[in-house]
């Protein structure tokens, strides 16, 4: 009896729990973004130097276009200042950062976000790399200059006045040169980020 009405009444019963369950499905998502906390809720994140001395800064990197270096494209960034020294920055989306400061030497880029909790940053000495190229440049000349009038000796056996002080020179030369190039390349900036709990 009344069959067409029977039918009627079973589509439109479809389709009112379809839209039900499509309501829910959306609204679960969106509920879980409403819970999750917003970056302008969360505490700053702290840049904290090893050294308190040192006046470490944070930059943010804006892509400013591509330059050619050594025959390929390489993409170039400014820097835009966020914070100084003492720093503490809240970030509000993930972006590419350095920290720099007077006498230091920059980092390599690193990626900040919402969820960071702190940047630990062990910061290298300007100073100290410019002391090792210059320790090591002139230590290595001289050190291959000696070399082969050292190797003569001490293939002869010699060890007359000239011998003695070419051999020690060589080998001072070469200490010297592996001191300043250790001084020179260990002297980087490290960067641990710590994320939040």
């Amino acid at each position: 009896m009344f069959p067409g009405i029977r039918r009627r009444g079973r589509a439109v019963l479809t389709s009112a729990l379809a839209a039900l369950l499509a309501v829910e499905v959306c609204a679960e998502p969106a509920a879980r973004a409403e819970d999750k906390p917003q970056a302008g809720d969360l505490p700053p994140l702290r840049i904290e130097p090893t050294d308190p001395r040192d006046r470490v800064s944070l930059y943010r990197l804006i892509p400013a276009g591509f330059a050619m270096r050594r025959g390929k494209p390489r993409r170039i960034y400014d820097r835009m200042l966020e914070c100084g020294p003492p720093c503490q920055y809240r970030p509000d989306q993930e972006d590419l950062f350095v920290v720099d400061g007077p006498g230091l030497m920059p980092s390599d880029p690193f990626i900040l976000g919402p969820d960071t909790k702190a940047v630990r940053v062990s910061m290298g000495s300007t100073a100290a790399v410019i002391a090792g190229t210059v320790v090591y440049v002139p230590s290595a000349v001289a050190a291959h200059l000696l070399s082969l009038p050292a190797l003569g000796c001490a293939l002869d056996g010699a060890t007359d006045h000239y011998c003695v002080p070419v051999m020690i020179g060589a080998i001072a030369c070469a200490l010297a040169a592996v001191g300043g190039l250790m001084l020179a390349l260990h002297n980087r900036t490290k960067v641990r980020v710590s994320p939040r709990d």
